[in-house]
């Protein structure tokens, strides 16, 4: 499966799982950068998205990679560099 496809299926099962202002506010801005080595690597639109993120989501990423990817995946939060 690609890395685009997986990202929109994980997004598609957050969106069950949390309130619509949450996920247009804090979500929907996701983009999936790349996997490696069975890690995800998840672009925030900036660090306070980013920080807010890994505090209130992480354990519902895990459980949906797994559900999703039947593997437990790893995930790393970055956020986009202006320029």
């Amino acid at each position: 499966m690609e890395t685009v496809e997986i990202w929109k299926q994980t997004l598609s099962a957050v969106k069950t799982h949390v309130s619509k202002p949450s996920y247009e506010t804090w979500l929907k801005v996701t983009n999936v950068h790349a996997i490696e080595n069975n890690t995800m690597f998840i672009e925030a639109p900036n660090e306070f998205a980013k920080d807010w993120l890994a505090d209130r989501y992480e354990a519902l990423y895990l459980r949906l990679f797994k559900r999703l990817l039947v593997i437990l995946m790893n995930y790393r939060l970055s956020c986009k560099i202006l320029q």
